[in-house]
């Protein structure tokens, strides 16, 4: 088996965002990972019903780039500066697997849309397209725990939930910007060679298709007609043992 990857600034939890999903009155959360070479958004649905293997107990994984990761910052960031109404798309393509193998063709597989409402509410909606049933989860931003922290005017007034989405969303940019440069450098891995039966290459998915992919201490799954299947067991601790090439 391979080593366990130690953690990194990405398994800190305080960086997560959470939500509430409507439909299931449970809540939602959003997290960012490393996977080898490239970065993952994780979204959990909090929906009982999903939690199991064919549903990928419930977790939309977007696979990306640093440098997608990097764009993705950057729509959160103009939304967060401007003052009229914004919407605008960051659109992740992937490679489905069917029965063991690696489909040619490249399919849209999820969103990613950053908006700013006419009240200034800067929010991020993750979708995953890769097959009907998925809800849209939706983050509006702010403070992850305001239990502990929280701003308020010299009148000791609270915030409005718009200026202090659009502060959060700054300040989502200058902190993982910087941080996302610094693991590139320090959590780099060179790839891996070649070896028999089912191992490095692309892949795509909700699961984003990755050896291994099943993270977050989860179980490795079967793979799904989208899935590619696992050659190696999964890795929590905000890291995924998975190809260098990915999404490519």
């Amino acid at each position: 088996m391979a080593e366990r990857p130690r953690p990194n600034a990405l398994s800190n939890s305080k960086l997560n965002f959470m939500a509430f999903n409507n439909e299931t009155k449970r809540p939602i959360t959003m997290s960012w990972r490393l996977a080898r070479n490239n970065v993952e958004l994780i979204c959990d649905t909090g929906d009982p019903a999903m939690k199991n293997r064919e549903k990928n107990w419930g977790k939309i994984k977007v696979p990306m780039s640093y440098r997608g990761a990097a764009l993705v910052m950057g729509l959160i960031q103009q939304a967060s500066l401007g003052n009229a109404e914004y919407c605008e798309i960051f659109q992740a393509y992937n490679h489905r697997w069917v029965n063991n193998q690696r489909e040619k063709e490249i399919t849209h597989m999820h969103d990613i849309v950053v908006q700013r409402s006419a009240e200034g509410v800067v929010s991020v909606t993750v979708i995953y397209r890769g097959e009907p049933g998925w809800p849209e989860l939706k983050f509006i931003l702010g403070l992850p725990d305001n239990r502990y922290e929280k701003l308020a005017h010299a009148d000791g007034s609270q915030w409005t939930k718009a200026k202090l989405s659009q502060l959060v969303g700054r300040q989502m940019f200058d902190t993982m910007i910087p941080l996302l440069a610094h693991l590139g450098v320090t959590e780099y891995q060179p790839p891996e060679p070649p070896s028999g039966g089912a191992g490095s290459g692309g892949g795509g998915g909700n699961r984003g298709g990755y050896s291994g992919g099943a993270g977050g201490g989860q179980r490795p799954q079967a793979p799904r007609g989208d899935e590619r299947p696992s050659a190696r067991g999964g890795y929590g601790g905000g890291t995924d043992d998975v190809d260098d090439d990915i999404p490519y």
